[in-house]
């Protein structure tokens, strides 16, 4: 334990910053904590409590070289078994990442939670349960969910300071997965908001990105699909 946490903090990446992808250290870093024993390095040394921070640091750090290698259902529970020892981060990722990649009810149901109590104390982590809610909906997830309830979600994930729920709505209205204008959450988003964003170069990078992202990628493809499956 003490010699792997000694190569953490000789080789500590950059910063992760919570993004719409994940954001990793370099393959020569995920190399040598591989080679290090990371892997199954998965339990604190109660001896040295001063080091949980970084121990907690080396799971997160493992499970996105994992994500980034394809080993997503490895790389979450990674960032689970961070949660448990309390790093808000691995809460983080854990939520965003078991929601969007779930493929039973349960996990989307456990991934929606985590968020939603870290949201408690964090206003993005509720502005991301918010918008993972509302891609569950408009996914089919939940049966008989009004698609009003997802616009509502992202509305009030807009008006906390979510960009990202903003450029979302703008989205799904010009593509008509939202209904016409004259909802109330609607109808004043789009006169605000919604006309001034569709067409802005930073709109349509951000829809670019986001269909390419880790986060919203695979919901994104699913809705749009579905959406071109009902004009057929």
């Amino acid at each position: 334990m003490k010699t792997l946490l000694l190569l953490f903090v000789l080789f500590t990446p950059i910063s992760l910053a919570f993004d719409i992808n994940v954001n990793i250290p370099s393959k020569g870093f995920c190399k040598k904590l591989e080679e290090a024993g990371a892997l199954y390095q998965k339990e604190q040394d109660i001896n040295r409590p001063e080091l949980d921070e970084l121990f907690n640091s080396q799971l997160n750090s493992m499970g996105s070289c994992l994500f980034k290698k394809g080993k997503k259902k490895e790389a979450i529970e990674f960032w689970l078994l961070a949660s448990s020892f309390g790093s808000d981060y691995g809460s983080e990722l854990a939520g965003n990442y078991l929601a969007n990649e779930a493929s039973n009810v349960r996990d989307l149901l456990s991934g929606l939670s985590i968020l939603r109590q870290l949201g408690a104390k964090k206003t993005k982590a509720l502005n991301r349960y918010r918008i993972q809610y509302a891609l569950a909906i408009l996914k089919g997830e939940f049966v008989n969910y009004n698609i009003r309830i997802a616009l509502l979600n992202l509305y009030e994930a807009m008006q906390n300071g979510s960009a990202e729920a903003a450029y979302l709505i703008a989205y799904f209205k010009s593509t008509n997965v939202f209904p016409d204008k004259n909802d109330k959450y609607s109808e004043e988003y789009w006169i605000k908001i919604g006309d001034k964003l569709v067409g802005s170069k930073s709109y349509q990078r951000f829809i670019e990105d986001a269909f390419l992202s880790d986060l919203y990628g695979a919901s994104l493809i699913k809705i749009r699909d579905s959406k071109e499956t009902q004009k057929k």
